[in-house]
């Protein structure tokens, strides 16, 4: 059986495609800002949500209980009939 390594390498391993240690720290850094960023970014979003999320509630709430009167009373209806 025919080997695809020349007879005259001492080693196999392709050494052109390692990448030094400065593009890794390089990534590492990157990825870190990433999380970072992201982290930020979805507390932001958490708290628009929660300040956003019970306004149409307590405005719903304001609506009904401020438009509501006290019943009327006996003498208000009887005043009424008679105009």
């Amino acid at each position: 059986m025919l080997s695809l390594v020349s007879s005259d390498a001492t080693d196999i391993r392709d050494r052109g495609r390692r990448r030094p240690s400065a593009n890794l720290d390089q990534r590492a850094f990157r990825a870190n800002l990433f999380v970072v960023v992201g982290s930020v970014l979805f507390v932001l979003g958490r708290a628009l949500l929660a300040l956003a999320g019970p306004g149409p509630a307590v405005l719903a709430l304001r609506e009904a209980g401020g438009g509501e009167r006290p019943p009327d009373t006996d003498a208000t209806i009887l005043r009424g009939g008679r105009a």
